[in-house]
């Protein structure tokens, strides 16, 4: 009767401890950096664009591609812009 006892105590803290393992991990699963659905990110992703003109056709396709992806510039996402005015020497 007494080994029974014990067998079922030794089950049930066996049980105890699986199940906080299994809240410990859980909890820090929840710890994650995967933003909520809808929540906007900490600091907005930077796209970094090298160019001839400032007036370029490509990048304002760039942008309006970004904006039929739900890209909005300044908060979901900045572009900061360079020109080289037609210079390859200022690029590097």
């Amino acid at each position: 009767m007494l080994m029974a006892r014990d067998r079922a105590v030794r089950t049930r803290r066996s049980a105890l401890r699986s199940s906080l393992a299994m809240l410990g991990l859980l909890m820090s699963a929840g710890c994650g950096v995967l933003p909520i659905p809808g929540q906007r990110p900490a600091r907005a992703p930077r796209i970094g664009w090298l160019g001839n003109a400032p007036a370029s056709d490509e990048l304002g396709a760039f942008r309006h591609g970004l904006e039929e992806l739900g890209y909005i510039e300044g908060q979901s996402i900045v572009i900061e812009e360079r020109f080289s005015e037609a210079r390859m020497e200022v690029l590097p």
